[in-house]
């Protein structure tokens, strides 16, 4: 991907509240930078970077010490910018709606949807035992039920919003839009115990959820954090008729949570693709990582192998193939002991995650 004929042309010049906010993030380096060791860049160089930056594309790099931009050596041409993606997925959305009379958009966007469209095409995703629709219950029959009890039975279950985290922010956060039971015991994204299913039921008396099967992960991936599912993110392309997976990394949870979530402490792991291993670096934006444990972190990474990493890259390729006229997928998929599982995609994919190591344009230029 070049840069938009935009940034090559004209010049974007900053007003005074971006000079402010350029200034600020050059003063704090030290309290904002989140390299793991090495030198960094100057006070002087991170500003010229910034400006530069906003310049270039009409935007304020606000990942820049997420990306790791002010280590020394670290090059911003080799990143995309948020308005070329825009861009890009505007270029590359294929076919509009009306004339195709398919969304596709739909079938990631909808939890339930999906579980369905990808049960039916023989890709193995999470078993849904049914939905709550503003209250009322229904198996995955969709045959009305008595009670959330029924669904649960004796498994251990994920309850999750159907179509995202909507419901869990118009209650004021995220913390009640993701339920944990496991031998009886509900925990919340929020590694806060409650008492009952009744407290499950009135959290999920409005709204729109799913039932789902807890993921058995493989021992493997369980070594990164026991009690959290910890998954795979894998990027795929469509360039013509051609899928590619170009980059695939590895999520985790915080020691002792239940979800892998980066807003709720989790955190990814680069992976290296051709020896299946992680490097052993990591980013993330809690500031529950303080430096020793960041030190236990990189040191437990380093060197773990992923298993069933091919198999993982062609299921997502080939759940791709499913969905025409979708550029990108960020697929979320876990590791189980007979292989990869895909939980989710999402065509929205956070632009972040695909440069945490490493700038995309060379990637995104050599497809499209």
């Amino acid at each position: 991907m070049r840069q938009s004929p935009d940034s090559q042309t004209n010049m974007h010049l900053p007003g005074l509240r971006i000079i402010k906010a350029i200034l600020y993030e050059a003063r704090h380096r030290d309290s904002l930078s989140m390299a793991e060791g090495g030198e960094l860049k100057s006070r002087r160089m991170i500003f010229r970077d910034l400006l530069s930056w906003h310049m270039r594309h009409g935007d304020h790099c606000g990942k820049y010490y997420l990306y790791g931009l002010d280590e020394l050596g670290a090059d911003p041409t080799s990143y995309v910018s948020t308005a070329e993606v825009l861009a890009f997925r505007k270029k590359h959305s294929g076919v509009p709606f009306y004339q195709t009379r398919l969304n596709y958009s739909n079938l990631l966007n909808d939890k339930l949807l999906f579980y369905v469209f990808m049960r039916a095409a023989g890709i193995p995703t999470p078993t849904v035992f049914g939905h709550l629709d503003n209250g009322m219950v229904f198996d995955s029959g969709f045959r009305e039920v008595g009670d959330l009890l029924e669904l649960i039975k004796d498994d251990e279950v994920v309850i999750k919003e159907r179509f995202g985290g909507q419901a869990g922010r118009s209650r004021g956060g995220p913390d009640a839009s993701f339920f944990v039971i496991r031998e009886g015991i509900v925990n919340e994204a929020s590694n806060g115990k409650l008492d009952s299913l009744g407290a499950v039921r009135k959290a999920t008396g409005s709204g729109h959820w799913i039932v789902q099967r807890l993921i058995k992960q493989h021992s493997q991936l369980a070594l990164l954090n026991p009690t959290s599912v910890n998954t795979l993110r894998a990027h795929s392309f469509r360039s013509g008729r051609e899928i590619s997976v170009p980059t695939i990394l590895v999520k985790a949870g915080k020691p002792g949570s239940f979800v892998d979530n980066v807003q709720w402490g989790g955190y990814y792991s680069e992976l290296d693709v051709a020896s299946g291993r992680l490097t052993g670096r990591f980013r993330h934006t809690s500031s529950l990582f303080d430096k020793s444990a960041r030190d236990d972190i990189a040191q437990k990474l380093a060197g773990l192998r992923i298993p069933y990493l091919a198999e993982a890259s062609a299921l997502a390729m080939r759940a791709h193939e499913l969905l025409e006229f979708v550029p990108g997928i960020g697929w979320d998929l876990a590791i189980t002991d007979s292989g990869p599982i895909i939980i989710e995609g999402n065509d929205r994919w956070n632009l972040s995650t695909l440069q945490l190591f490493g700038g995309a344009r060379d990637t995104l230029h050599q497809l499209y």
